[in-house]
């Protein structure tokens, strides 16, 4: 019944998306005789279902001689491979049972629980690298594989920090205590911790039925809890405070730490990209967060340059020559800190360019400039940033902002010392 229902699931979807050219690709035992049905195996699909990977189906052998049994199982298992070669957008690998041991081959790290969530397909890690297990009774139980299992996965796909994640989180159900598997936290707008996602694991392949009830039960005392996981690291369900079913729970975002971190908010404009940036008060270390993950930077992939005092967008202003300080910023965003360097904005004239008031604007040094560059110029001992517009023999300094009239200068009396790439301001 479980494989004629994936049967039907995957003609559904043949018929619902015929531009995905599906290949449909079946397994099956009939009559004691182990046959494929192929259906354009020479192709490329953007879906692929491969059902019935049994262990008493693939690999699989009515010969008792061992050498024909091997030689089946090779070509078993380079057909199987063949099958999930075939797949350019989706693959689903379905199975009934104990799940046959070309499964097992694979690498897990390279699939995920469920086609919306995040989590990477459950493996186990070596006893050595366990965490947290001053607090745990048993770290030898089968449930203690797939709850280590689901730490790393919070700690290395989800990125959160091992300080927001604790195990057996005391909470009271109808006046009874009980323990909560995993907790992660988040601090609120009072820097007061809070449980952020609660999780309640099971043994492997075991279900998970009776664990959505005991956690939606925990739910209902830890009011401030945003969601709820269960999983046997087979199966998952994710709850939000509405218990309303939902596809993954949310990555680390730096907003869940406490603020003696700073938050600083960087644009690219050559990648037309922005990303934030925060930087631990204590340790000047930094971490750069894009599309909502985090990404950690080393050391060793941190530079700085010169920051200087201020540049006027608006009226040019005077300015010194010597650096107030230093801006450190990531390999990723300037490659050569000698080539670089920073100065505040002062003025509203290039708001309209993302450029404001209080800025750090990060300036690659050049003297000369293209059409439509955002420049640092010096025009008779003061500093400017304007958009630069060459007419002939006279150069435009045009402001970002309506407020603001254009520059109108000789070329010869202009001095170029750089153009805006970026800039940095700090949330607020």
């Amino acid at each position: 019944m479980f494989h004629l229902a994936l049967y039907y699931v995957s003609i559904f979807y043949c018929f619902q998306n015929p531009t995905d050219c599906l290949f449909f690709y079946h397994m099956s035992l009939l009559d004691k005789y182990f046959y494929y049905v192929e259906s354009t195996i020479q192709y490329l699909s953007c879906v692929v279902f491969i059902i019935g990977l049994n262990s008493n189906i693939i690999p699989y052998s009515s010969c008792e001689d061992n050498e024909v049994a091997k030689l089946q199982e090779t070509t078993d298992k380079k057909l199987f491979y063949v099958g999930m070669t075939r797949a350019n957008e989706r693959l689903y690998l379905c199975c009934s049972r104990k799940p046959s041991k070309f499964l097992s081959e694979l690498n897990t790290k390279l699939l995920r629980i469920d086609s919306k969530c995040n989590l990477r397909s459950f493996y186990k890690l070596r006893i050595d690298d366990y965490r947290y297990i001053n607090k745990i009774r048993d770290i030898y139980c089968k449930e203690e594989e797939v709850r280590q299992w689901l730490i790393n996965e919070l700690i290395e796909t989800y990125k959160y920090p091992e300080e927001l994640i604790d195990v057996e989180y005391r909470i009271n159900v109808f006046s009874k205590p009980a323990f909560v598997d995993v907790v992660v936290f988040r601090y609120d707008s009072n820097k007061e911790k809070v449980p952020f996602i609660i999780f309640e694991v099971k043994p492997y392949l075991s279900g998970i039925g009776q664990g959505a009830e005991q956690l939606k039960s925990y739910l209902n005392v830890v009011p401030r809890c945003s969601f709820g996981v269960v999983t046997d690291g087979n199966s998952i369900l994710i709850f939000d405070s509405r218990f309303e079913i939902v596809d993954d729970f949310p990555h680390f975002d730096i907003s869940m730490l406490p603020s003696q971190i700073e938050e600083y908010e960087v644009v690219d404009f050559r990648r037309s990209k922005t990303y934030r940036l925060r930087k631990l008060v204590d340790t000047g270390h930094i971490d750069l967060v894009q599309d909502g993950h985090l990404i950690e930077i080393k050391s060793e992939d941190v530079l700085t340059i010169n920051l200087y005092e201020k540049v006027a967008a608006g009226t040019p202003v005077e300015t010194s020559d010597e650096a107030i300080g230093k801006v450190a910023l990531p390999t990723s965003i300037i490659s050569d800190p000698e080539r670089y360097f920073a100065i505040k904005v002062k003025g509203d004239s290039m708001v309209e360019a993302n450029i404001k008031d209080r800025d750090i604007a990060i300036v690659q040094k050049c003297n000369t400039a293209e059409n439509r560059d955002i420049v640092i110029a010096w025009l008779d001992g003061e500093i400017t940033v304007k958009r630069f517009c060459k007419m002939g023999s006279t150069v435009l300094l045009i402001p970002e902002n309506s407020k603001y009239e254009p520059i109108n200068i000789k070329e010869g009396e202009l001095r170029i010392v750089g153009k805006v790439v970026g800039v940095i301001r700090k949330k607020r």
